[in-house]
């Protein structure tokens, strides 16, 4: 057994250097706060190889306990306040926790240890230790100063061999060491060892027993036998996937065949289009020749009819040339000539200068129209409603308005002209009309570019304007927002500096007016200075410096901050009658500001009475001041800032310049669209004029040359055209004879022409490309189909079908349809065969030739498949299944049966050791009882068939279990590769909990009293009392370390230390002698730790008492004798 005898403490809490010593039973006693805890932390702290503590800190005084283990090494002494905690300790230094073990077996000593170093800036490291060995005499502590890790490094090094000490590199390993060190122990004496210090109740006994009394050595492991399952549920995916493999091959030969069957279908039927084709080609060959001796006859009959036409043409052109010659020589026909070319040249003449006239009368219309339009919208800007705006414009205005009339009247002017009046304008005319109408369009365009300028700038101030409205309308003053900034950033400082809020107010904030009269003098007298800045005497040189370090930077200029201290100081003097009483204020240093400005402003009601004082001012802000009257800027007071109506007011004065700007903003819009027009009108230019000016003069001569014109047809009229019109008619017939024989001719040459292209396209290209079509087909025949198959089937068949049908076209257009079906059947069938192919190609990952005509190599596959593999997968499946069950009884039943008769065996022992123990009147005992769910399982698991030479797999076991066996085994053998993620999980769910033996087993700790009743702790342990839960927690406890220690099993030399914190805090004395007893019945080591009440109880009863004494910041602990201690008592 591995004994606790020593724990050192160096700079822990309030212990500045404690060596406490222990025996077998031990027990702890001391005051609140005295530093038991602190003590029981310590060793916990080491014994868990757990330097954080979060979990455990003095978590049997207090659940929810803040206690850290900075506050322990640095010795935390309470909260300060605004400065923190208060510490006992600072600045640099080093702590230690050590325990001294004995091996009363080996006879040798051992010792843990932690060393912590702590730091100037509240950090710490720290590093667990191992020594084969005592505590070293100097308790590690060299000239009075305890060694830091690296100095104890050092003197570990040269004190101790090689071997005989340990400084693992972290927590986990200590931990590793630790539990080899203490016997070793498993994982659970982490938890088992921190709920037993915190004396924390049972909530649940059953998993409380399963997991701290029962000890399992050996968990079911399935892995062989689902290795097994697995392969045999591979084998029979293999075959699955063989026989899935094996359709697929069947239904490529399927497809095969089908394919083959369409293929001949589809040879016959192109055999009959293309045997049709080439009768067809060797008839259309012979139907060319036929036509070519058919042209050849109509050629000559054509070319006989055209040469009887060409005699007589030449006939009658010989009688119509000698008629013209009879008439060119007469002199009447050559007067007539001469007066038909000067009648044409004068009307050519009339028609252009006309012309000309036209169009410059209807461009001068235009222009007429477009002033006109112009000048009549310019008229209406006179009607506007009279504004500002107008006023400012008023003389652009009259200058288009004069401009506009000027061109109304021009355009009148140039609406009556005509092609007969514009002959009287004059140049100057023309020149007079341009100036006007450039000074109009000019005029019109300047006024716009101003008239465009105004409305930007009215948009822009009701853009302005309404920004401010909406802020005004907020309750938000439309203050500066540099004015702003300042304020903010003195109030940001301030804060900063005095980690408070601190006011800066605007003055006018802070101010209201008594009577509105005199609310325009107020605001107007006050100007900028009502924008100043106050804060309370203390924090202005503060605020002051702020403004100085930001004024250049953040652009603050002009504000001003009151010098409050030195204006209180003043006490300024405030003269009845004066402006400052009409304003009232309930914050000092606002009033003592207003006193300063306006106490010696004396309100006046009339002008005249101004200089009575040295400072004055009238209600409509004429002031007297310096011996200066004048009247302030009504600016001053347009938007007011004072009063709780200084919003209202300034709403409303917003509100109207809103209005008034977009009045104006109206009046521009309908100035603009009036004068619109006048700015895009075309004005006549100076070549315009001119070209005006010599169209207008050239026209003159138009009468002139309208009589010349009269005179020329008079003339003609007078000549006698008997003959020449008798000769005229002979001609005239000559030329229809000569024009109808022309064409006659003609239509006989096309008709020989087109002939001969006919013939030649015939000759030259259609039977050429007709008997290069019949070899071609023939040669189709040759190459497309074998001989002997055309003459044993091909030839017969399409015999067959000429013979039925009128001819061989008949016979391609009719298979010719059948053929496209066919070929489109064929073809389907042939996709449907590679697709399968392909298909099996991708899913078994196989090479073959998909597009390969013959199905030689997937026939070959199917074979082997089909008669060799798969009956050799059947029988290895049989094989392995066997196995698989046999495994199932070996390697799971049985093993789980052992885990239970394992955990009966230590049950019973456990409830043998308890029978002898009586807690008042009551006895304990652990039971144990099949799961009603899980009962059928538990009845097949420790069936005496299974000792008596039966397995699973003998068909009377099978029978008696089956619906268990096969249920079972489908829970933790359902293997599938492919398994989703989820369903993975379950199953593994599954086997956990199956191949555990607490699934099939329910556990409870029975209470039986002096009269034989029982109950059961887990139906009862909610309504008993604080020492009826404390026992059976006790027991528990003790229950689980006695599986924990071994303290049976002598092969086991371990520690047997458990600590209780708080101990027996609600047991009587009675109990408390029963638990004490069977501490040393199972021979723990046990400490103790329960308050000085307790000390009559548990003192008498251990082997050593321990107290925690504390004095103001330091704790020691010292030994006592409880007989001493009880004699005192009773004196």
């Amino acid at each position: 057994m591995k004994l606790l005898k020593k724990l050192l403490l160096i700079n822990w809490h309030l212990f500045t250097f404690e060596v406490v010593n222990f025996d077998k039973i031990n027990f702890l006693t001391g005051k609140n706060a005295a530093g038991k805890s602190t003590m029981i932390d310590a060793i916990q702290l080491l014994l868990l190889g757990d330097a954080n503590g979060r979990h455990f800190f003095n978590k049997a005084a207090n659940e929810k306990s803040a206690r850290s283990l900075k506050g322990y090494l640095r010795g935390e002494l309470g909260d300060d306040g605004d400065t923190g905690y208060r510490y006992l300790r600072e600045g640099r230094f080093t702590s230690y926790i050590a325990c001294e073990f004995y091996d009363d077996l080996k006879k040798s000593s051992f010792t843990l240890g932690v060393v912590f170093d702590c730091f100037e800036d509240g950090s710490d490291e720290h590093r667990f230790f191992v020594l084969d060995s005592e505590l070293p005499e100097n308790y590690f502590i060299v000239g009075n100063v305890p060694m830091t890790y690296k100095e104890l490094r050092t003197y570990v090094n040269k004190s101790y061999k090689k071997g005989k000490f340990e400084f693992p590199e972290s927590d986990r390993g200590f931990q590793e060491i630790l539990k080899g060190k203490l016997g070793g122990l498993k994982n659970k004496y982490f938890s088992l060892f921190k709920k037993a210090v915190s004396f924390t109740p049972i909530t649940d006994i059953e998993t409380f027993i399963t997991e701290y009394v029962c000890d399992v050595k050996n968990p079911v492991d399935i892995t062989l036998m689902q290795d097994n399952i697995r392969y045999y549920k591979r084998l029979e995916y293999d075959a699955e996937l063989m026989e899935t493999r094996i359709s697929a091959l069947n239904r490529i030969s399927e497809k095969y065949k089908s394919y083959q069957d369409e293929k001949q279908r589809l040879e016959i039927q192109s055999y009959i289009v293309d045997r049709a084709k080439l009768q067809a080609a060797i008839d259309e060959k012979n139907k060319l020749n036929k036509e070519v001796g058919r042209i050849d006859g109509d050629i000559a009959l054509y070319s006989k009819k055209q040469a009887e036409y060409s005699a007589s043409l030449v006939f009658e052109k010989q009688k119509r040339d000698k008629l013209l010659e009879d008439k060119l020589k007469s002199d009447i026909n050559n007067k007539i000539e001469q007066l038909k070319a000067r009648k044409n040249e004068l009307s050519e003449k009339i028609e252009e200068l006309s012309g000309r006239i036209r169009k410059t009368v209807q461009k001068l219309r235009r222009y007429a129209y477009e002033w006109r339009e112009a000048s009549k919208a310019c008229s209406e800007v006179k009607s506007l409603p009279a504004c500002e705006t107008a006023e400012l414009f008023a003389q652009e205005i009259c200058d288009i308005e004069s401009y506009a009339k000027l061109a109304d009247e021009h355009a009148e002017m140039l609406f009556d002209i005509n092609e007969r009046s514009i002959m009287d304008l004059k140049g100057n005319e023309f020149r007079t009309i341009s100036n006007d109408l450039s000074h109009f369009k000019n005029s019109a365009a300047a006024l716009a570019y101003s008239i465009d300028r105004k409305k930007n700038e009215y948009k822009n101030e009701i853009q302005e304007q309404g920004k401010k409205l909406i802020e005004l309308e907020k309750g938000i003053k439309d203050y500066d927002p540099k004015l702003l900034a300042l304020r903010d950033e003195i109030e940001k400082e301030l804060y900063a500096k005095h980690h408070k809020k601190i006011p800066v107010y605007i003055l006018a904030d802070l101010l209201e007016i008594r009577d509105m009269r005199w609310r325009n003098a107020v605001e107007a007298y006050l100007h900028t200075q009502k924008f100043y800045l106050i804060v309370e005497p203390e924090f202005f040189i503060d605020a002051l410096k702020v403004y100085d370090r930001l004024k250049f930077k953040m652009n603050f200029y002009d504000w001003g901050i009151v010098d409050t201290g030195k204006l209180e100081h003043f006490k300024p003097e405030r003269l009845e009658g004066s402006l400052a009483d009409e304003v009232v204020t309930e914050f000092t240093y606002a009033r003592l500001y207003v006193d300063f400005v306006m106490g010696k402003v004396m309100k006046c009601d009339n002008v005249e009475d101004l200089r009575n004082y040295e400072r004055a001012i009238t209600d409509s802000c004429m002031l007297y001041q310096g011996y200066v009257a004048r009247q302030l800027n009504p600016d001053r007071w347009k938007y007011p800032y004072i009063g709780r109506n200084a919003i209202k007011e300034q709403i409303e004065n917003v509100k109207r310049s809103i209005e008034k700007a977009e009045n104006e903003l109206e009046f521009c819009g309908k100035v603009e669209k009036a004068i619109r027009n006048a700015v895009r009108i075309d004005v006549i230019s100076q070549n315009e004029s001119e070209d005006y000016i010599q169209i207008v003069e050239s026209a003159a001569v138009i009468p002139e040359l309208q009589k010349q014109l009269n005179d020329v047809i008079d003339e003609m009229g007078r000549i006698d055209l008997t003959w020449l019109i008798s000769l005229d008619g002979q001609i005239k017939e000559c030329e229809e004879k000569i024009k109808q024989l022309e064409a006659e001719e003609k239509k006989c040459n096309n008709k020989i022409v087109g002939l001969e292209k006919e013939k030649e396209l015939i000759v030259n290209e259609k039977l050429p490309l007709a008997d290069e079509k019949e070899k071609e087909l023939r040669l189709v025949i040759e190459k497309d189909y074998d001989a002997a198959w055309v003459a044993e089937k091909g030839e017969p068949r399409f015999i067959k079908e000429l013979q039925a049908r009128n001819s061989a076209k008949e016979v391609a257009d009719n298979f010719y349809s059948q053929l496209g079906r066919t070929r489109s059947q064929t073809m389907k069938k042939r996709d449907e065969l590679e697709l399968v192919r392909a298909d099996y190609n991708r899913e078994y990952k196989m090479s073959y030739d998909f597009k390969k005509e013959d199905n030689s190599a997937y026939d070959r596959e199917l074979d082997e498949l089909k008669n060799i593999k798969l009956p050799e997968y059947k029988q290895k499946i049989q094989d392995a299944r066997e196995k698989a069950f046999q495994q199932f009884g070996d390697d799971f039943l049985a093993k789980l049966k052992a885990n239970i008769d394992t955990v009966k065996a230590q049950i019973d022992e456990l409830n043998s050791a308890l029978k002898e123990s009586v807690w008042g009147n009551e006895r304990y005992r652990f039971t144990w009882a099949p799961k009603p769910e899980y009962k059928r399982y538990y009845d097949m698991i420790t069936d005496e068939m299974l000792l008596e030479g039966y397995n699973i797999a003998s068909q009377i076991f099978r029978d008696k279990h089956r619906d268990a066996i096969d249920e079972l085994f489908r829970q933790i053998t359902d293997i599938d590769a492919e398994l989703n993620a989820d369903a993975r999980a379950k199953l593994e769910k599954n086997i956990k909990m199956f191949t555990d033996y607490r699934t099939y087993l329910e556990f409870d700790l029975v209470v039986t009293d002096e009269e034989g009743k029982a109950q059961r702790l887990s139906k009862t342990l909610q309504k008993k009392s604080g020492g009826e839960t404390q026992t059976p927690f006790y027991i528990s406890v003790l229950a689980s370390f006695a599986q924990l220690y071994r303290v049976k099993d002598d092969a086991y030399n371990r520690m047997r230390l458990i600590v209780f914190d708080e101990a027996f805090s609600k047991m009587d004395s009675e109990r408390i002698q029963e638990s004490i007893r069977l501490l040393r019945k199972f021979g723990f080591q046990c400490i103790l730790s329960a308050p000085p009440e307790k000390i009559g109880d548990i003192a008498p009863l251990v082997d050593r008492n321990l107290c925690v004494i504390r004095e103001k910041y330091t704790s020691i602990v010292r030994a006592f004798d409880s007989k001493k201690v009880m004699e005192e008592e009773l004196e």
